[in-house]
């Protein structure tokens, strides 16, 4: 299962539907990226990355969660 189609698979249940889903991927194309953003990805990095960049992507997942509530 690709991730694009586990995060569907993820979103359709209801008491996941709502869980932060960080894509950590080499794919590059618009369009994947595209689907990711329609399929319910709270955050999207392209590997390599640095371990600043991962910390940077889940601190805003989180600070975005925080302003919702």
């Amino acid at each position: 299962m690709e991730g694009i189609e586990l995060v569907r698979t993820v979103r359709a249940h209801e008491k996941l539907a709502d869980m932060p889903a960080l894509m950590v991927t080499t794919e590059v194309r618009i369009d994947q990226i595209v689907a990711a953003a329609q399929a319910g990805i709270s955050g999207y990095v392209v590997k390599p990355c640095k371990a600043q960049t991962l910390s940077e992507k889940i601190d805003g997942i989180f600070d975005r969660i925080e302003a919702a509530a």
